[in-house]
């Protein structure tokens, strides 16, 4: 894995927009409406999917989940995530991956994405689909919902057993047509690359095509979610974890800055035995309007000077733009660390001076909301 925060976010920044440098944002088939409709999951490959439509949100939906999610109003008629083709007859579908085991000590146990039934409502926007079944230790209840603003995508588990389960690993995937072939338009139009901000319950993650044109996807976590982890793909690849206690610690190459995290449900009834997440994506125009919705979702819009990589004798100024109730930054190596709040010179906007005094990584922790944590991982170098 990479070793440093800089490594990880070294694709902020599209050209054009070079405040991005040293800055991070904490940044159809679709018939006439129609009511609920249950499906079976022994539709064939073959079988047309169901596509919904609202505002600026489309997709498809068929027994294996949610496909070709795109912007209709897109200007260069670009699909963020890939279609059908020579090497996948059908198209690749929004990702869910849960590990459990019931046993501490025990191995883990996937359980298979999705299940017999699903459910969908063009009209209303919604789709639904269920993993895990009778004699499973957790049900798994996924809700993707657009009301042509925003789409949203939540999670629900629950315990299913007399005995509590432990939840290893929960991760989600948004497969992406990344820039490629020799077709200009298909490389800096309709090609997206994937930017992220993965620390935490600030966390956030972007697409936007190579040419840096707009609309831009955001995809944030909503509250009570949070990003630890993830896992390389590609340029536009990868699982981004909630929960990596399975995966992370298996991964031996080059160090992690983050805990690897897993989730206990009490036997089912009992208090604690549920849990959800969710995500939310929204298209934004500019990074102006990116910015804002990071802020309005009650995330952070950071601002850094010089930069996340600090010479040993500069100071890094840091403004964070949020409406979340910060309660203190703590600092890796507090006895070699000082960090000064210098107030809030334009309303929102909270300024602090950092300087640091070990080189190499040091982490800044903002703890807000009661407890919610976010990490700024800074390098400080000679």
């Amino acid at each position: 894995m990479p070793a440093s925060f800089h490594s990880r976010l070294k694709a902020f920044g599209p050209a054009g927009v070079s405040a991005l440098v040293t800055a991070v944002l904490i940044l159809a088939l679709s018939a006439a409406p129609r009511s609920s409709v249950r499906h079976q999951a022994s539709v064939g490959p073959g079988a047309q999917p169901v596509v919904i439509e609202k505002g600026d949100f489309r997709f498809a939906c068929d027994e294996r989940g949610v496909s070709a999610l795109a912007n209709p109003n897109d200007p260069f008629k670009a699909t963020l995530m890939p279609g059908a083709g020579p090497r996948a007859p059908r198209a690749p579908v929004l990702g869910l991956t849960v590990s459990c085991r019931t046993d501490r000590t025990g191995g883990w146990t996937e359980i298979a994405s999705r299940g017999a039934e699903w459910k969908v409502s063009p009209e209303a926007g919604t789709a639904t689909y269920a993993s895990g079944g009778p004699g499973g230790p957790v049900r798994v209840v996924e809700t993707f919902r657009t009301d042509g603003r925003v789409f949203d995508w939540t999670i629900d588990l629950e315990s299913t057993g007399a005995a509590p389960v432990e939840i290893g690993d929960l991760a989600i995937s948004i497969p992406t047509v990344g820039p490629y072939g020799e077709d200009p338009a298909q490389i800096f139009e309709r090609g997206f690359l994937r930017h992220q901000f993965v620390s935490g319950a600030g966390s956030f993650v972007y697409f936007v095509r190579a040419s840096g044109a707009p609309p831009y996807l955001l995809v944030t976590v909503r509250p009570g979610t949070k990003l630890e982890y993830w896992t390389g793909g590609g340029r536009s690849g990868g699982q981004l974890f909630v929960h990596s206690g399975k995966s992370g610690p298996a991964e031996t190459r080059g160090t992690w800055r983050q805990p690897h995290t897993s989730l206990v449900l009490e036997a089912a009834g009992n208090p604690g035995s549920r849990a959800s997440y969710g995500f939310r994506c929204q298209w934004a125009e500019s990074y102006d309007e990116l910015r804002s919705l990071l802020y309005d979702a009650g995330l952070f819009d950071v601002r850094v000077v010089p930069g996340m990589t600090v010479p040993e004798d500069l100071s890094a100024r840091f403004s964070l733009h949020t409406k979340a109730k910060i309660e203190k930054i703590l600092a890796e190596f507090p006895a070699q660390t000082t960090v000064r709040y210098l107030g809030e010179t334009v309303p929102g906007h909270r300024v602090y001076e950092a300087t640091f005094r070990r080189l190499g990584e040091n982490l800044l922790t903002v703890v807000h909301d009661g407890g919610r944590r976010t990490c700024l991982e800074f390098f400080v170098t000679e």
